[in-house]
């Protein structure tokens, strides 16, 4: 007797695995949040930025930028990322900036949809805290004159003269 074994079948998987987060807000950046999600393959999704108390939508509307990608990890799985720009001259006027602590606070929500999108398989809501630091930092040092390069000097005791220096000596005009 003789009988075929049959491959089990590979069916994508309705995971979805928060991975990681990371901010950079620099000037000019272009991705200043990524989110990273592991996922079943070719699953359907959708996802949104709310308040921080995950209900109020976030305003100003064009706060935020979303750019996706995905990327197939093996014939089961994908990596979902979600690439955030945010516009930084709306941020400290918007819903989600808590300037008592210099922070971005909000909400991301991701859902697995069913293809009509009406019915949610799974979802992960996450509560963001971003500590922002806008201050500028920076230091001068090894400044110094080269010669020729002082053209007023006054000892206090004389009338404020102009000259020039070489180095060794002033020459006054």
């Amino acid at each position: 007797m003789m009988t075929d074994k049959l491959a089990p079948s590979v069916s994508p998987q309705w995971n979805l695995d928060y991975l990681s987060l990371k901010a950079g807000f620099s000037p000019g950046s272009a991705n200043d949040l990524v989110i990273e999600y592991e996922m079943g393959i070719d699953r359907s999704y959708q996802t949104q930025i709310l308040a921080h108390d995950c209900k109020t939508p976030i305003t100003p509307e064009n706060l935020l930028r979303l750019t996706t990608e995905r990327n197939p990890n093996n014939d089961r799985s994908e990596t979902l990322t979600l690439n955030y720009s945010v516009e930084k001259s709306l941020l400290t006027s918007s819903n989600v900036w808590n300037e008592a602590m210099n922070q971005l606070n909000m909400c991301q929500v991701v859902q697995l949809v069913l293809p009509d999108e009406a019915f949610v398989i799974t979802e992960d809501r996450r509560v963001i805290d971003i500590n922002i630091d806008f201050s500028a930092h920076y230091s001068i040092g090894d400044v110094g004159l080269s010669p020729g390069e002082a053209e007023n000097s006054t000892d206090g005791e004389d009338p404020v003269e102009g000259g020039t220096a070489d180095g060794e000596t002033l020459q006054r005009n």
